[in-house]
This record gives C-alpha cells, structure tokens and sequence, in this order.
C-alpha cells in the first residue's frame, strides 16, 4: 500500500499530519505494508535483512535465544560479514532472561554492534 494524498489541496495536511506522527518528513517513494502478526513480520524482516546493502538498525523490545532469535542473528551476521553495517538495540528488561551472555557475544563476535537500552 502506498500512502498518497488523493488531491493537491490535502497535501499539505497529510504532510503536517506525518510530520507530526513520525517526527520525520515524509519521503517520496516510501510505501507502507500492514504486517498483522508474526507469520507474516518474521519472514518480511528477515527479507529486508538479506536485502540491506549498507547498513541495518535493528530495534527490538524482546529478543530470545531460540530458533527464531538465532535466525535473525545468523541473517544479522551474514550481512555484517558481507560489509553491512548491522547495529542491534535491545532493550534490557524486554530481554530479562530470555538470551545468555553466549547469544549477545556471538553476536558481537559476528560484528554485529549490540547495545542494551534502558539498563
């Protein structure tokens, strides 16, 4: 789905309207796809990983060490392998107990930049 304003005179509302919801402004040729769970969000994310070029942010609130979580950081360290910058932000209470000092530092060894929020 591409967000588009449907007349010139609501253009510019559309655009404060943006603005304001994502404190950014918006940039032409973006599009928006709704991603209602995570049969559907796991393998879109993971295609945008095997796809990124120069660099990937990637935020999570819960990341575990189990066969999804060590997928998403086997793609994240094929791509840092392959030159991509990869920086992984997860936050500290959100991953309390879900992934051991192993998980975090293959990781890392892979070159990956992990950082814990909120810790």
């Amino acid at each position: 789905m591409t967000l588009q304003p449907t007349t010139a005179r609501e253009s510019p509302r559309v655009e404060r309207a943006f603005d304001r919801a994502a404190g950014a402004p918006l940039v032409p040729g973006n599009q928006v796809r709704l991603l209602r769970d995570a049969a559907e969000n796991y393998p879109a994310w993971l295609e945008a990983i095997a796809s990124a070029r120069h660099h990937i942010r990637f935020e999570q609130y819960l990341i575990r060490d189990d066969r999804v979580g060590r997928r998403f950081a086997d793609a994240l360290i094929e791509r840092a392998a392959a030159g991509v910058r990869v920086e992984l932000i997860a936050d500290w209470f959100g991953c309390l107990g879900t992934a051991g000092p192993g998980f975090w530092h293959r990781l890392r060894a892979g070159g990956v930049r992990v950082a814990i929020a909120n810790g």
